[in-house]
């Protein structure tokens, strides 16, 4: 019998370890302001992006509210006919986007950069790992659209691409150029589950179960609801994927799967970088595979008469 006690002792130990690390682990990923880390390199490349941001500012970036959401964007009008609407990924902000902004400003186009809510002067507790950004964007393209008219190009890196094609996939009506997809994950909950084996050295079970129980509780959506690959199933309009082959994050796997489950026009481009870094490691490369990918060259000066 003292045996037996000392097994149920142990059990319910073990169960506390795991209920508490789920808890943890929901609050440390998913909470307001949650974040990776820097890296040297991402200081040097964060420091950059400031420098870009202030550059847009120069061409009239200003930060903008969405009516009756809390939501608030940079917005950089031009008078065209085609908006890019760039989406930050997971810890980071609008500020991220600004070399690809400057790219795109470029070329003449009007530029919408969200604040993702939980991120910056956005509302919400809560990171939503593209659950809440499909809605969230869903709302900036009736924006973009009832403001400029036109069309829309979706752009987005890491979280910010699981959002674009969850929100490609929830307005397939809308006038939508095109979708950028950089380093995008399969799901929510793979990315959670790679992370785990690989940074923590646990298995998904329980701990990602009791994650995702919090996650219910406390935000209000499950994980298993941002799922970009079941979403880009569903996509006619053209998709270009980037990812690095040194992702660490985000396997270059998931981008693999996502390209061969897409099944309109598509293009797979892979960088010898890691991850959100592709653009930064090789801008031309990437730039001229934007160009030559989407019919961008036919309304370089974004007057185009669609």
């Amino acid at each position: 019998m003292e045996a037996f006690g000392w097994i149920l002792g142990g059990l319910g130990a073990t169960a506390l370890a795991a209920l508490l690390f789920g808890y943890w682990f929901f609050r440390r990923f998913l909470g307001r302001g949650a974040h990776l880390g820097a890296s040297p390199r991402t200081v040097e490349a964060a420091a950059e992006a400031r420098r870009d941001l202030d550059r847009l500012s120069g061409l009239g970036l200003k930060e903008r509210s969405l009516p009756g959401s809390g939501l608030h964007a940079c917005l950089l009008d031009q008078d065209s006919s085609v908006t890019v609407i760039l989406v930050h990924g997971y810890g980071t902000g609008p500020v991220s986007r600004a070399s690809d902004g400057l790219f795109y400003a470029g070329l003449g186009y009007n530029l919408l950069l969200p604040y993702n809510r939980g991120f910056g002067p956005s509302p919400g507790k809560y990171i939503g790992m593209g659950v809440y950004e499909r809605e969230d964007l869903g709302a900036w393209i009736e924006y973009a659209l009832s403001r400029f008219s036109g069309r829309v190009l979706l752009d987005g890196v890491s979280m910010g691409a699981a959002s674009v094609i969850l929100a490609a996939a929830a307005n397939p009506d809308a006038p939508i150029l095109g979708v950028v997809s950089d380093c995008g994950y399969t799901a929510a909950w793979d990315a959670f589950g790679y992370r785990l084996k690989k940074v923590y050295h646990l298995p998904a079970f329980p701990i990602l179960p009791l994650c995702n129980l919090f996650c219910r509780l406390f935000a209000g959506y499950d994980l298993r609801d941002a799922c970009p690959l079941q979403a880009v199933k569903t996509l006619k309009m053209p998709v270009l994927f980037f990812h690095g082959e040194k992702d660490r994050l985000v396997p270059v796997s998931m981008a693999q799967q996502l390209f061969d489950a897409c099944p309109g026009p598509k293009k797979l481009v892979l960088v010898s970088a890691g991850h959100a870094s592709a653009r930064l490691a090789q801008p031309q490369q990437c730039r001229q595979n934007i160009l030559e990918f989407f019919p961008l060259n036919d309304i370089a000066d974004g007057k185009d008469n669609a």
